[in-house]
C-alpha cells in the first residue's frame, strides 16, 4: 500500500507542477477562488506524501517546501505567470496540513 501512495504522490506533484508552470489560460480551473485551489491541490500532495513516507516526514516536508518556493520562483520567468509570497503561503499551508494528516493516518492505520 505505501508504494501506491508514493507513486500517486509523485504523479500528483508532477501534475500540480505542470499546472503551476503552464500558461495562465491553460491552467485547470475548478470554479473556486485560486487560493482555495492552491490549498486543496497541495493538501492532496501533502496527504499522499504523508501516507507514502510517514517515517521520513521531516525530509519530505523540507523537499516539498523547497519545491513550492522553486515553483513560485520559476513562475517569475514566465511572461503570463507571477510568483507571489501569498501563493507560496497557501501552498505551504496545504502541503503541511496534508502531510501531518497523512502521517497521523498511517500511525493509527493497520496498513
Amino acid at each position: 500500500m505505501p508504494l501506491l501512495f508514493r507513486v500517486a504522490a509523485w504523479l500528483i506533484l508532477a501534475a500540480v507542477a505542470v499546472a503551476t508552470l503552464s500558461p495562465l489560460d491553460a491552467r485547470p480551473k475548478s470554479g473556486f477562488v485560486p487560493d482555495v485551489e492552491r490549498l486543496a491541490a497541495f493538501l492532496t500532495v501533502g496527504l499522499l506524501f504523508g501516507l507514502g513516507y510517514p517515517k521520513r516526514w521531516i525530509a519530505v516536508l523540507g523537499l516539498l517546501l523547497a519545491g513550492i518556493i522553486g515553483l513560485e520562483a520559476l513562475q517569475l520567468l514566465l511572461p503570463d505567470r507571477h510568483g507571489q509570497v501569498a501563493d507560496a503561503a497557501f501552498k505551504s499551508a496545504g502541503c503541511s496540513l496534508g502531510l501531518m494528516a497523512g502521517v497521523a493516518v498511517r500511525r493509527v492505520s493497520p496498513w
